[in-house]
């Protein structure tokens, strides 16, 4: 009797015949493991170390996965990381569309191995481990999401994982600060003399508490002569 329920999985009930056993978790049928239903319930579970495990264990997760991690293996290989990206991206779409949502971490975790831009990436990942119920990851993910969003201005990716993070984590003061630096990236430099902007005065010289266009410094320049 022991041995008989040992295979059946530990979140629906149901007979697993090639389950993985996960510690603290239990014995898990495919269907349970890769939609990640058993988050909920084990809150001191990390998205990220589990996804990287499943691949190892199931052997469905990897016959699901195969061929797209192959050709994103392929194109960065011959050196394109965009392509590579973005066909993990898709596979990682549609695998959460389908209610896979342990197996879709698996893919976007790759993705970041990849060079290049990755605030997209960490934006699934966030929508993932909310799907599962792992909110303190999913709160990581955006802030990390909206923390490359700003570092590149890119303004709706900014406003979109914001938006989510107020959500989970209304009042968290990285809110505020994010669209602060955000806003405060998007206005011209003006002279701090005369008020111009740069383009309005063809450029200006930064440092760290003022700005000065060159016709103020040819100014200064003069009034600086007069005085000798």
């Amino acid at each position: 009797m022991a041995g008989a329920a040992a295979n059946h999985c530990a979140v629906c009930g149901s007979a697993a015949a090639d389950a993985v056993s996960l510690p603290g978790v239990g014995v898990l049928c495919d269907s349970c493991l890769l939609d990640g239903r058993f988050f909920g319930a084990q809150a001191g579970l990390r998205l990220a170390p589990v996804a990287e495990k499943i691949v190892l264990l199931s052997k469905t997760a990897q016959q699901l996965i195969a061929g797209c991690v192959g050709r994103a293996e392929a194109a960065a290989r011959a050196g394109d990381s965009e392509q590579a990206r973005r066909l993990l991206l898709e596979q990682a779409r549609r695998l959460r569309r389908e209610g896979r949502q342990l197996l879709a971490a698996t893919l976007l975790l790759r993705a970041l191995r990849l060079p290049g831009p990755s605030g997209l990436v960490y934006e699934q990942l966030a929508l993932v481990a909310s799907g599962m119920g792992c909110e303190r990851d999913a709160v990581q993910y955006l802030k990390t999401a909206s923390w490359l969003a700003l570092k590149v201005g890119d303004g709706q990716l900014m406003e979109r994982v914001l938006e989510r993070l107020e959500q989970l984590q209304p009042g968290d003061g990285w809110i505020e600060r994010a669209r602060g630096r955000l806003a405060g990236r998007g206005k011209e430099p003006r002279c701090s003399y005369c008020g111009r902007t740069a383009s309005q005065a063809g450029g200006l010289i930064e440092g760290q508490q003022a700005a000065v266009c060159p016709d103020c410094v040819k100014r200064l320049m003069a009034l600086d002569g007069t005085r000798h």
